[in-house]
């Protein structure tokens, strides 16, 4: 991802964490976030939440940035 695409992921980090009716991170904590996806185009980090949400066992939390790694490759 690049610099630019920090206020799409932020929104999506927001949107995911509403849908599991939780807190939003910090806005520190999505800079880490984003920091570590920060390999990935935008999309492959869609893909990998996409993807996390859909699975049975840790979709019901939210994921770390490990788990939409994992989920990408």
């Amino acid at each position: 991802m690049h610099k630019d695409d920090f206020r799409d992921f932020a929104q999506m980090i927001d949107d995911f964490y509403a849908l599991l009716n939780k807190p939003a991170p910090s806005a520190t904590a999505k800079a880490m976030f984003f920091r570590a996806l920060a390999q990935f185009s935008l999309a492959e980090v869609q893909c990998g939440l996409d993807l996390h949400i859909k699975d049975p066992q840790r979709g019901r939390f939210p994921p770390l940035p490990a788990d939409v790694i994992e989920q990408i490759s």
